[in-house]
């Protein structure tokens, strides 16, 4: 199967950029939260038929996700604050991953939109989340995707070369950002910077 893993921090861009792929995937998946079901499920004892449960859940998956008739691959899952088990079961369902696209923003427009997003939350809940997503990344690895004020549908065209788009009948890209910087901790905009240059290869260039 050739499919598509998008994930990484919420609000950094990650459902535009699913909204983009669907439009040539046969079949996508949001956020539907398997990563609490996949990550303990790594652990269970044997006596559950593993290899059984993954390929009724792999039917599952396609059978309820969303449809095309046809398409240039065939399922695109985005799971922010994804897990790496989650992640390896996904690879156990599907073989592996044509790619994978970790999406991140910086610190303070993240906490921005986050504390927006998630009101409920605690705002030390959404930074712990951003650095938690950071320190995943070598477990999982992938593109780097950063989610930033210059973007235009053109850069997300060309970064998903090779897949081929109708420009004309793609949603608007539209940049949704503020700042919150008093959101943020020293800590967060340190990581975020120390990821970025010791994965400098990986991030797509705009």
């Amino acid at each position: 199967m050739k499919w598509i893993f998008i994930y990484g921090p919420g609000r950094t861009g990650s459902t535009y950029l699913l909204r983009i792929i669907r439009e040539v995937s046969k079949c996508s998946v949001s956020d539907w939260g398997l990563g609490s079901i996949l990550k303990p499920f790594k652990t269970m004892p044997n006596g559950i038929d593993k290899k059984r449960f993954l390929e009724d859940l792999a039917r599952n998956l396609i059978d309820s996700s969303r449809r095309n008739e046809k398409g240039q691959i065939d399922l695109v899952i985005k799971s922010a604050t994804g897990n790496a088990d989650e992640f390896d079961c996904y690879e156990k369902m599907f073989g592996p991953a044509e790619r994978i696209i970790f999406t991140i923003r910086e610190p303070s427009g993240y906490m921005a939109s986050a504390a927006k997003k998630f009101p409920n939350l605690k705002i030390e809940d959404l930074q712990i989340s951003y650095l938690r997503m950071i320190s995943l990344f070598p477990e999982i690895q992938g593109e780097i995707f950063n989610y930033c004020s210059n973007l235009k549908i053109e850069n997300y065209l060309k970064f998903l070369t090779p897949l081929k788009f109708d420009k004309n009948k793609l949603e608007k890209f539209e940049f949704k950002g503020g700042e919150a910087l008093q959101l943020t901790t020293r800590e967060m905009h340190v990581e975020y910077k120390r990821f970025l240059q010791l994965n400098r290869d990986l991030v797509f260039k705009v």
